[in-house]
């Protein structure tokens, strides 16, 4: 009698455990799909605006699908956090890392 009694007791312990679990595992909005999102000019990439836009979105609504960008939990994205998402644009803008040297062109 006391045996499925612990079987019960042991399966309501883990139970709520391992679909809380789950629920952490579930994947959140990747980089393409913000970019996808906000990438109204369709260029493959963030622009200051777009980026702007994310701020704003952000502050809106600062417990929504943009609260992972805020890493340091200020209630605001810098553009350090912002960075990632920018990627390509950065290089693209001539934003060198210093003492980097220029290549010569083919003679």
């Amino acid at each position: 009698m006391k045996k499925p009694l612990l079987v019960f007791a042991v399966a309501a312990l883990v139970l709520p455990s391992m679909a809380l679990a789950a629920k952490k595992d579930t994947p959140k909005a990747t980089k393409p799909t913000l970019i996808g999102k906000y990438d109204t000019n369709k260029n493959g990439q963030l622009d200051a605006d777009e980026l702007e836009q994310i701020k704003s979105d952000y502050l809106a609504d600062p417990k929504g699908e943009l609260r992972r960008l805020d890493h340091d939990h200020d209630g605001k994205l810098s553009d350090a956090e912002l960075a990632p998402l920018a990627g390509a644009k950065k290089a693209e803008a001539g934003d060198k890392k210093p003492g980097a040297r220029k290549k010569k062109p083919a003679v």
